[in-house]
């Protein structure tokens, strides 16, 4: 088991605030040490922020919360989590500029990325990123393809590919694979999808590909998991559209989230960028066959055909095609189930991710 021998600070969301990292950090801690600290930063309940001048009065508060704690605190290590793009970059800058005032070692995890900002990056921006962002002792990232454009942008630092991870807890005390070879013949087929219910996330364009499945096969039943900005709109439309097997359950946690996925036959998740999301992950460890879009990390973890469908979040009746193969096609379903549920085992639980983290700590410590 790795240790760390020296104190490493992390900047973490609130625990109200809705979203991958949240989960990630809420999760993950309960795998580290005493010496490892958390400092809260962030809208507290995002996405839903107050206004402008409570946001402002809370970042400053932030800041000086962050400042404090390296005054009183032997940290050695700085960690954020963060997007690649605006006004994160700004966020997440300030804070690892005042780390390195104080002469600590900084590492960056990337957890999301906007190509057209990256991309585009020039002038002022490029200078903010390389003189704040690029003086960080490692960066993370999910996705390899980022991993190689950060070298190419001249990061010559250490230069990690990790994973989020599975919450062992949610999975623990469950017969996956028992249950896996009775939830092909469940007398009701359920889609499943799970995050921030938000356009980019897929939520029409799921519905659109429901629609297909539904006028061939009327036993199938559409659930949304998650609550979001979008919510009451696609609620609105679903109402409209008299469309009683599609379903809302709001956000979930605990026992209502591990209901939805026993329960489940296949996830979805149509999303049009993301880092690296928990919930396909979380899938792939309860044994779901799994459609995603092809996005941030997802093809560093994830093989089409293999582990479920790599889609075009445009093209619905190919969403809808191989959705409803994995529905009846029992031979694919249990072995793409059998698949993600070894992996997601292997690879993803929280205990698994920590002692990873835990290494990457200890060598950025020893500059090894």
């Amino acid at each position: 088991m790795a240790a760390v021998k020296n104190n490493v600070l992390i900047l973490v969301p609130n625990i109200n605030a809705r979203g991958g990292i949240t989960n990630y950090y809420y999760s993950i801690r309960k795998n580290f040490p005493d010496n490892i600290h958390y400092i809260t930063r962030g809208a507290r309940n995002w996405p839903h922020k107050a206004n402008k001048f409570s946001e402002g009065m809370r970042m400053i508060s932030d800041y000086v919360n962050f400042t404090m704690c390296l005054f009183t605190k032997d940290i050695q290590v700085v960690q954020t989590t963060t997007a690649f793009y605006g006004s994160c970059v700004i966020r997440d800058g300030i804070f690892l500029f005042i780390a390195r005032l104080f002469g600590k070692k900084t590492i960056v995890f990337f957890r999301g990325w906007d190509n057209k900002f990256v991309y585009s990056i020039s002038g002022i921006k490029k200078k903010i990123v390389e003189k704040i962002f690029f003086k960080a002792n490692a960066i993370i990232d999910l996705s390899q393809q980022n991993i190689d454009h950060i070298k190419e942008m001249g990061f010559k630092n250490k230069l990690i590919l990790e994973t989020t991870l599975v919450d062992e807890a949610l999975v623990k005390d469950i017969n996956i694979e028992e249950h896996i070879q009775k939830r092909f013949h469940a007398p009701k087929k359920k889609i499943l999808f799970l995050s921030r219910i938000e356009k980019t996330k897929g939520i029409y364009v799921l519905l659109e590909a429901f629609k297909k499945i539904n006028a061939v096969n009327p036993d199938v039943n559409l659930i949304y998991a998650g609550d979001g900005l979008e919510l009451n709109d696609i609620k609105k439309l679903v109402e409209k559209e008299k469309r009683s097997n599609v379903t809302f359950t709001g956000f979930v946690d605990g026992k209502a989230k591990q209901d939805l996925f026993l329960n489940a036959s296949v996830f979805v998740f149509l999303s049009e960028f993301e880092g690296m999301p928990n919930a396909v992950l979380e899938a792939m460890a309860f044994g779901l066959p799994v459609v995603t879009t092809n996005v941030g990390g997802i093809a560093s973890v994830f093989i089409n055909e293999k582990n479920g469908f790599l889609v075009n979040d445009t093209n619905t009746n190919a969403i809808a095609d191989n959705i409803t193969a994995l529905l009846y096609n029992e031979a694919l379903n249990k072995n793409v189930s059998n698949l993600n549920y070894k992996e997601a085992r292997e690879k993803f639980w929280s205990n698994v991710v920590a002692e990873r983290m835990k290494i990457i700590f200890s060598s950025v410590i020893s500059g090894s």
